[in-house]
C-alpha cells in the first residue's frame, strides 16, 4: 500500500520522501488531487528476459520429436500476435483521406 501524497509536498521535502522510498515505503503523488504517479523502490533487473532458442527447438518432422516442447514454443509464439499489431499502413494515404 502507498501514501498519498500532494505534488507539493514531494518538491518541498524531496530528500526526506526519497529517504522513505529508500527505505521501501511507496508513494502515489497527485495533482489537483488526481494520481498522476508513483514513487516506489528500485528493483534492479537481475537477468535479461529468457527467450527458447530455436536451436532446442524440435523439427516438426524429426523422428521422435518431443511434441510437447514443440507445442509450448508454438503457443509463446502466438500469445505475443497479441501484442504485435502487424498491420501494414500508410500514412501518406491516411493522412490524405483524413
Amino acid at each position: 500500500m502507498s501514501t498519498t501524497i500532494p505534488q507539493r509536498d514531494l518538491r518541498n521535502h524531496n530528500a526526506q520522501i526519497i529517504d522513505r522510498v529508500r527505505a521501501g515505503e511507496a508513494f502515489t503523488v497527485t495533482r489537483d488531487g488526481v494520481p498522476v504517479a508513483d514513487l516506489v523502490p528500485h528493483v534492479p533487473n537481475t537477468k535479461p528476459p529468457v527467450w527458447r532458442s530455436s536451436d532446442n527447438i524440435p523439427r516438426w518432422d524429426e523422428p521422435g520429436a518431443n511434441d510437447d516442447v514443440a507445442l509450448d514454443w508454438l503457443a509463446d509464439i502466438r500469445s505475443l500476435d497479441e501484442f504485435i499489431d502487424d498491420t501494414i499502413r500508410d500514412p501518406w494515404e491516411e493522412e490524405q483521406q483524413g
